[in-house]
């Protein structure tokens, strides 16, 4: 009997429902661009871990790279925070040191996740540690061109924090001085960047999925 070998099917294109969010040249990620950029990061090296705590913290690159070569220390699971001490934040003009960063359900899970593989290296093996941000920013981008999204050039490493600060400000509206503080802005300029951005009704649901949690909501609370 003869054996008929269909052809291999073409790897679908993202479905954008929706033009690119660009903000001074740097992407602001819709739920599904963030699920296409993760399907074509490689495995090795635990990028696809290091993509989703970047992303559902909402923290600076040089604070992550610190609280990763801490161990962790700073998380606060009783709280569901991470508290960034003072002396961790580089940056000159940035108007709020230390805070907390609270995080949602999936950024719970995100950091669980990391500090099991850490505890899960053998004995002399090296650290986690998180990618120079020239080299993540190469990963990040060949992982968008991978994926065939539009406008790959504005994928940067600075734009899982804007994503974050969007979709918390998009879900947490009536939050948004809480949502400002834990990322480490005055409420000004949560106001100024990441207010009016033009999101779809779908776009608001998938977010929500992502950011339940943040925000500790009373039984029968609206969610926005």
């Amino acid at each position: 009997m003869s054996v008929i070998i269909k052809p291999e099917e073409p790897k679908p294109r993202p479905p954008v429902h929706t033009k690119p969010i660009v903000v001074q040249g740097t992407r602001v990620l819709t739920p599904l661009e963030y699920k296409w950029i993760r399907r074509y990061l490689p495995t090795k090296a635990q990028h696809v871990e290091m993509f989703d705590a970047l992303l559902f913290t909402g923290m600076r690159a040089v604070e992550f790279e610190q609280f990763v070569a801490e161990d962790f220390q700073w998380y606060d699971q009783t709280r569901r925070c991470i508290v960034v001490p003072e002396e961790a934040v580089k940056k000159t003009k940035v108007e709020v040191k230390r805070r907390a960063i609270m995080l949602s359900d999936y950024g719970i899970e995100a950091i669980h996740k990391l500090i099991n593989m850490q505890d899960d290296l053998p004995q002399f093996a090296p650290r986690l540690k998180m990618s120079k941000r020239a080299a993540w920013g190469t990963t990040l981008k060949r992982a968008a061109y991978k994926s065939k999204i539009p406008m790959p050039e504005t994928i940067v490493p600075k734009m899982t924090r804007k994503t974050w600060e969007s979709w918390l400000i998009l879900t947490n509206p009536n939050n948004a001085l809480q949502v400002a503080m834990s990322q480490g802005h005055c409420s000004q300029v949560a106001l100024r960047h990441y207010i009016g951005l033009g999101w779809s009704m779908q776009e608001r649901e998938e977010a929500l999925e992502y950011t339940k949690g943040f925000i500790q909501r009373q039984p029968g609370e609206p969610r926005w």
